[in-house]
């Protein structure tokens, strides 16, 4: 690749299955795409690039270059079998296997041939070489399951919301190397749970992630119903709430809340939060166009704390934890109901067994 250039560039499966796990061995090959291979054009208007290759790691080069490069890439990922429908497809476009565990090539890799897969590679190698999402296919730490045929919401149904929290992931760079900045807008149910609402990351300067926050605070509370913007009060989120409390608008500054993390790492307040999401307090939204996030943000959710980006996850768990106590309120209202009825349902019995 360091002779003569060419008008198709092509790489074929660069990272050993061997080598997922080596940081070095990804960098190596990582660099090599971005320093060498990608610049051995004839003509760099017209070259074409095309990368086939197995996922093996969430930093592996498609990794790499869906992070580094967002929209530059089309990108086309054919998984064995048919796990999930996540999205609406677009008219004319979309998977059309809609069986759970559809092989996509029965006459080469049956349902037979994906279990003895499955049962060689382990679940984390079979999602990554056979489903491309190097990730368990349930999850992390957050579970698919929580919220597989349940725990869904549909825009006007279930009621009004009774208030609404703006979750913020800060961070004040936004150069490549940087963390994303993400917000996730969380509303309350009259039955004490958490719908997610709304999800956007993005690299921002200081200067604009001031004025982003706002202009979301503002979007948020056209009805009166923003009871807080949270900002965890840690490394870049001081320096967010000095400013905003100072500049900010006074009906913002006064929304302001400052959250503290303790000292507890990200992946043990994410296993806090997922209790509450394991027990149906938290509320994502069915699958829809008018969620175009929602693909994207549960991916991340479901690879946390090994996606490529992490920050609408912690954005979300940081919602879930400022909230823990009502949501607790709601788990004991909902709890008593239950024990309630099992009583009336004993007493039913026991005037039963009495009188037969």
């Amino acid at each position: 690749v360091t002779g003569e250039g060419g008008d198709v560039l092509l790489v074929d499966d660069p990272l050993r299955a061997q080598d997922a796990d080596n940081p070095a061995a990804r960098r190596r090959v990582n660099e090599i795409y971005d320093q060498v291979i990608s610049t051995r054009s004839n003509d760099p208007k017209r070259v074409r690039r095309v990368i086939m290759m197995q996922r093996l790691h969430e930093q592996d080069l498609t990794g790499h270059l869906l992070q580094t490069q967002p929209g530059y890439y089309q990108h086309l990922c054919l998984p064995s079998e048919y796990a999930r429908r996540m999205f609406l497809p677009l008219p004319g476009r979309g998977d059309p296997r809609r069986k759970l565990g559809s092989p996509l090539w029965p006459a080469r890799f049956g349902t037979t041939q994906l279990a003895q897969a499955r049962q060689a590679l382990g679940e984390r190698g079979y999602a990554g070489q056979f489903m491309q999402r190097p990730y368990a296919a349930g999850g992390n730490i957050y579970q698919s399951q929580w919220w597989q045929g349940r725990n869904r919401y549909t825009p006007g149904q279930g009621g009004a919301p009774v208030a609404r929290w703006i979750s913020w992931d800060t961070a004040l760079k936004d150069g490549p190397e940087n963390d994303n900045s993400a917000m996730v807008v969380m509303e309350l149910t009259p039955e004490y749970r958490l719908r997610l609402r709304h999800c956007e990351w993005g690299k921002y300067t200081f200067p604009r992630l001031a004025s982003e926050i706002e202009q979301q605070a503002v979007r948020w509370d056209q009805d009166g119903l923003l009871r807080g913007v949270l900002i965890e009060d840690k490394a870049s989120g001081i320096s967010a709430l000095q400013t905003l409390a100072h500049a900010a608008p006074r009906w913002l500054a006064g929304l302001l809340r400052p959250v503290n993390p303790g000292n507890a790492g990200k992946e043990a307040r994410a296993r806090q939060a997922s209790l509450w999401c394991e027990r149906g307090c938290v509320l994502l939204p069915h699958p829809s166009v008018d969620f175009e996030w929602l693909y994207a943000f549960e991916e991340n959710l479901l690879r946390f704390p090994a996606a490529a980006i992490n920050d609408p996850a912690d954005a979300f768990t940081q919602a879930i934890l400022y909230l823990e106590h009502i949501l607790a309120e709601g788990w004991r209202a909902s709890m008593t109901n239950v024990i309630d009825r099992n009583d009336q349902n004993e007493s039913r019995f026991e005037q039963f067994s009495t009188s037969s």
